[in-house]
């Protein structure tokens, strides 16, 4: 069986309920998910926030104008704790566990650095060639491995930040901003760091 893009409620009730489909969702780590929104849209393409309300609502806000500045932009901590605070719904910053209804019976959750192993299991599992594109290298987090490094960029406006962002993804956040992160996405920490990781639950013989 082959989950459709978009299936209807009661085919969705459905698939959770069978026991012959192969369930499997990709978790993202949540610092490496906000760092990376952040440079996507809030430095490199910041001048095209007006056509998305609610990151144009947070800029302004953060800005404290009606009208704000898109080229002078915002900071990663104005950003992450404009995310965390709650007051803007924007899917591409929701907690995934709010939209993984069966978090507890996918039969595996993968990380985005074992897009391989899905290619692999789905190829098996359907009897057909999958092929699935690598996924951009990773920027570090420090979620689950201690403290992070020292944030020199996390009040850094984005016209202010050095043209490589290699030289200040890594320095977005700092000590306090990772806790408020860890609280915002607690969560997604757990299902990244502990079933994510989980290598004992290989996928068995079912539908995709």
């Amino acid at each position: 069986d082959v989950v459709a893009l978009h299936p209807g409620v009661a085919e969705v009730a459905a698939i959770g309920a069978a026991r012959d489909w192969f369930r499997f969702a990709i978790i993202y780590e949540p610092v490496i998910r906000l760092v990376q929104l952040y440079r996507q849209y809030f430095v490199e393409q910041r001048e095209q926030l007006p056509q998305l309300p609610t990151m144009y609502q947070l800029l302004a806000d953060a800005q404290g104008r009606e009208a704000p500045d898109c080229r002078l932009g915002i900071s990663f901590r104005q950003f992450a704790e404009g995310v965390c605070s709650g007051r803007y719904d924007d899917p591409l910053w929701l907690p995934q566990y709010r939209y993984l209804a069966w978090a507890n019976t996918y039969n595996r959750l993968y990380r985005p650095e074992e897009l391989a192993a899905l290619q692999a299991n789905l190829t098996a599992l359907t009897g057909r060639a999958v092929r699935i594109e690598a996924a951009a290298a990773a920027i570090p987090a420090w979620a689950g491995t201690g403290p992070p490094p020292q944030a020199r960029h996390a009040d850094t406006l984005p016209g202010d930040l050095p043209g490589d962002p290699a030289l200040w993804c890594a320095q977005l956040v700092d000590a306090a901003l990772l806790e408020v992160i860890k609280a915002c996405y607690a969560w997604d920490l757990r299902l990244y760091y502990n079933r994510a990781a989980d290598k004992d639950n290989e996928p068995e013989e079912a539908g995709v």
